[in-house]
């Protein structure tokens, strides 16, 4: 995925959009059907969504109310693809690159609280 595209995505998930995608298959490529996953889903959606955990959980590419261990997955994934040092040659990436790992560890980091608090 392209620093632009994936900018895009960034931008519609904190527009509100839902990323369907996303929400098919675990980031893993594991199976969807598989009984933890169900039971993830189904207590997912017996809770109200948080419009503003939405919109976290899509800007790590996780399906809502993914683990800290999926969400932690996720974030040092994208960070090792996006991460500005990988986009030094060209000014305008580099910009676009800080913009994302900005987004990304403000994303992480009010998962990682919101998850540690609910499992307390």
């Amino acid at each position: 995925m392209s620093l632009i595209s994936r900018l895009y995505r960034v931008v519609r998930a904190n527009l509100g959009s839902r990323d369907d995608d996303l929400s098919a298959s675990p980031p893993d490529g594991g199976d969807a059907s598989a009984p933890d996953d169900r039971d993830e889903r189904e207590r997912s959606a017996a809770e109200p969504r948080d419009p503003k955990l939405a919109r976290y959980y899509a800007n790590l590419e996780v399906p809502y109310g993914s683990d800290l261990a999926t969400v932690t997955a996720a974030w040092k994934r994208l960070m090792k693809q996006y991460h500005p040092d990988r986009h030094s040659g060209d000014p305008e990436k580099e910009a676009t690159a800080n913009q994302l790992v900005q987004e990304l560890n403000t994303a992480h980091d009010y998962l990682r609280r919101h998850l540690e608090r609910r499992d307390a």
